[in-house]
């Protein structure tokens, strides 16, 4: 047992070593001596929690002797409950021959009933600053034990409340076999469950040790979720007996084990991760509750401990009965706790006592536990239920969409992408998305005006552009108002390079890879002289000419056109005239559409290549005779290799949002806004641009489309690329890779010149065969592979490379 004496020494106003001394001296002869009683766990299963409590205790002490040093002093004097009935019933009569005036304690609800069976005999109050089992409401204690915690028949409650709004469905309960922890499992069995059985329900002695085959049970159980009604040692001895074999479920706790000291019960604290555990909150900040949480992080207390602000309560009401009764003899401060605990201003709530000594409490926080941390940002409360109390993010993302222009086609499916990720985190608590479009127009001078005005909105990051040539007039301006911006498809290698002051990223590779894969799918299809037709833009010069360096072959023809034409006439000539076997066509959607339907005017019958400019489903809309798409191959980015949850989630989300499912860069939108918002997040909170930058660049992104690691460049270096096949109804197949150098394609081939008798028997050496497909109205040699196989059979080749 320990005697800590707390008197007006502790007063503020320095005293020399003589004034301190008399000042002593006159205390001890004119005040009246006061010793308060603490019950403290020292010992067994909840001994870590035992030193929040005396610290707490002690910062009461301090205060009750500054309130009236000429006439009160007052002692703490604290023995050890042991969490345990009959070792508390032993450490409350020590107190009494202590001669204290009342009990704060104990702690544990068992060690709380043993010890009040000898307090009533002497006529000593006990105030509980922990105990929450029901059983203390209607224990036999002769109007003697009071309690400033609620009892467990509202924390079920409140934990019923909780599981049932978790991811849980069939929820057991683990309990200790004593007053506390049957208690709360029977009240949280009724509330939760009602008449059903619960999926387990397994009792085990409060000093055990070996959990292995209480775990085992629980395992053999159905239960996907197990509420665990337990103190600090066996909590996480059962904690790491599930993790070691192998039992992976959702995991709840109560009020005996929220508290950061918990950790320090464990061999391997990773087993306490996820967590989520209740414990009676306090009222919110108050002028009680501020002056105890600085004395007590002054007095070096832990401001995670539990039932730190109860403990100190309960030994303050003690001695403010005390002085109210203007006597130290028990039963005069029992019948003062009465008056003196109506509308009490404590530091963890307002308490008014009933006839049965109980208070209602001030709801419940809820706590969760991750990496050895606990985080309380949410709480429960009688007729409101949960609600979030942590801090939230407050962030506002710009999106550049191509609205008009060339690939219009395609903006509703970014929209739709981007507005998917916003939704997702605006389903967090912690977060507040808004997100502002404007239309890029697939244009550097229209994007740049764009940006200024997503600038002038207020937006932290801007998610674009699609088109390179917008993304580089955008970042113009974005980089000078210090606001970044993260590409969800420019694909230009000129990104790279862009002047940005190291404000822009993008989560799609360079094309100087999707030159190669375009490249390797020509060849494979048997076509040796391919024309590549692009675009005179960022996008479209960058990618024809890193194809033509990386074909093997000779080019026949490079042929550029200006982004904004729409008569292609001449275009097609040049390539008709050149006698290319097949064209590569760099192009967004509408100019793409006028060529395809050019070469079919002009009976042009080559193959025909495309890039990720119009590799979408939705490039048949720009169309006015769609068959003349039919057998186009097209490479675009390849999703994989990421989050296949996250992926999963996306494809529902994004078709319940009535997302196009063969749009192309959906997937990369929706991961480009959820960096954005996480770097917006990290900029809100107050870190500098470099900061969030680094973070943003530290750990790669796991995401829908892949994984993105970004370099010093902001690139990414992709997951390869899709070979699609669009088929004469504009389907968009894409059942063909590119990864790493390897293309794996079924794609079909260059018809092969034969001859063909003529009327006096011989052969025209340039005549081609020219398969049923062409003859029924297709374009040559490409169509899905399933028409291949019913058309064709074995007289096409399937082209595989590894």
């Amino acid at each position: 047992m320990t005697t800590i004496m707390l008197m007006a020494a502790f007063s503020p106003i320095a005293m020399s070593e003589k004034e301190l001394e008399n000042e002593i001296i006159v205390d001890r002869v004119a005040a009246n001596n006061v010793k308060i009683g603490l019950l403290s766990p020292q010992t067994g299963p909840i001994a870590v929690y035992a030193d929040g409590f005396e610290d707490a205790a002690a910062v009461a002490i301090a205060q009750l002797n500054e309130a009236d040093p000429d006439n009160w002093a007052f002692e703490l004097v604290v023995a050890d409950s042991g969490c345990d009935g009959t070792v508390a019933a032993t450490a409350a009569q020590s107190l009494i021959d202590a001669g204290v005036s009342g009990i704060a304690g104990a702690a544990c609800s068992g060690a709380t009933l043993g010890a009040i069976a000898v307090a009533k005999e002497a006529g000593i109050p006990m105030v509980s600053y922990a105990s929450t089992s029901p059983a203390v409401t209607t224990a036999d204690d002769s109007g003697y034990l009071w309690r400033v915690v609620p009892s467990d028949a509202m924390q079920a409650v409140a934990l019923a409340d909780l599981v049932e709004d978790s991811d849980a469905m069939n929820v057991g309960v683990l309990y200790m076999t004593n007053d506390y922890g049957s208690g709360l499992a029977d009240n949280f069995d009724a509330e939760y469950n009602g008449d059903e059985d619960l999926c387990a329900k397994i009792g085990y002695d409060q000093d055990s040790t070996d959990f292995a085959s209480t775990v085992e049970s629980l395992a053999a159980s159905d239960c996907d979720g197990v509420l665990l009604v337990s103190y600090a040692t066996d909590g996480a001895a059962i904690l790491e007996e599930m993790a070691l074999q192998g039992v992976d479920m959702n995991l709840f706790g109560a009020d005996g084990v929220a508290d950061s000291a918990f950790f320090d019960s464990f061999s391997d604290s990773s087993a306490a991760d996820d967590l989520v555990a209740t414990k009676p909150s306090s009222a919110g900040e108050s002028d009680a509750s501020i002056a105890f949480a600085t004395a007590y992080a002054d007095a070096g207390g832990d401001a995670s401990g539990i039932y730190t602000a109860e403990t100190f309560d309960a030994v303050l009401i003690i001695g403010d009965s005390v002085m109210a009764a203007n006597s130290s003899v028990g039963a005069d401060v029992n019948t003062a706790l009465a008056t003196v605990g109506t509308d009490y201003e404590g530091a963890s709530g307002t308490h008014t006592f009933d006839e049965n000594g109980d208070v209602l409490g001030s709801g419940y926080e809820i706590c969760e536990f991750f990496e050895e941390e606990m985080d309380c940002e949410w709480r429960w409360d009688m007729g409101v239920g949960l609600s979030y109390t942590g801090y939230v993010s407050s962030v506002t993302i710009g999106l550049l969409s191509p609205q008009t222009g060339p690939i219009a086609v395609y903006s509703s499916g970014f929209e739709t992408a981007a507005s998917v990720a916003v939704a997702m985190f605006d389903e967090m608590p912690d977060f507040d998305v808004e997100l502002v479009v404007a239309d890029s127009g697939c244009d550097g001078t229209v994007a740049a005006t764009a940006a200024q005005s997503l600038i002038d909105a207020g937006v932290d990051v801007i998610v674009g552009a699609a088109c390179s040539g917008a993304t580089l007039g955008a970042i113009a301006v974005a980089k000078e108002a210090g606001v970044p911006m993260i590409s969800y498809a420019s694909t230009s290698p000129a990104i790279t390079t862009a002047d940005d002051n190291g404000h822009l990223f993008r989560v799609v590779p360079s094309d100087d890879l999707q030159a190669r894969a375009l490249a390797d799918a020509v060849k494979a299809s048997g076509y040796t002289s391919p024309a590549v037709i692009y675009m005179t833009n960022d996008y479209g010069s960058g990618l024809a000419d890193f194809f033509n360096s990386s074909f093997d072959g000779e080019v026949c023809s490079m042929v550029g056109y200006d982004q904004d034409a729409t008569d292609f006439a001449s275009t097609v000539e040049s390539v008709a005239t050149a006698g290319c076997d097949s064209v590569v066509l760099i192009s967004y959607a509408t100019d793409g559409a006028a060529i395809l339907e050019e070469m079919a005017t002009q009976s042009l019958d080559i193959g025909l290549f495309g890039a990720d400019g119009v590799a979408d489903s939705a490039f048949g809309d720009a169309f006015s005779d769609i068959t003349a798409l039919d057998g186009l191959v097209a490479t675009k980015p390849r999703s994989g290799g990421g989050d296949a949850e996250m992926a999963a989630m996306f494809a529902y989300a994004y078709a319940a949002a009535g997302g196009d499912e063969g749009g192309i860069y959906t997937a990369e939108t929706f991961d480009a806004t959820v960096a954005a918002i996480m770097l917006a997040s990290a900029l809100e909170s107050g870190l500098p641009l470099n900061m969030a930058v680094g973070m943003l660049i530290a750990e790669p992104i796991e995401g829908a489309s892949g994984t993105h690691a970004f370099d010093a460049n902001g690139d990414v270096a992709g997951n390869g690329y899709d070979v699609c096949i669009f088929a004469a109804d504009g389907a968009l197949a894409c059942e063909g890779t590119w990864i790493s150098g390897a293309l794996d394609a079924t794609l079909v081939q260059k018809p092969e010149p034969v001859d063909h008798d003529d009327d006096d028997g011989h052969h025209d050496d340039d005549e081609v065969v020219v398969d049923e497909e062409k003859e029924a109205g297709g374009l040559p040699g490409f169509t899905s592979i399933l028409a291949i196989t019913a058309m064709m059979g074995a007289a096409m080749i399937a082209m595989r490379r590894d």
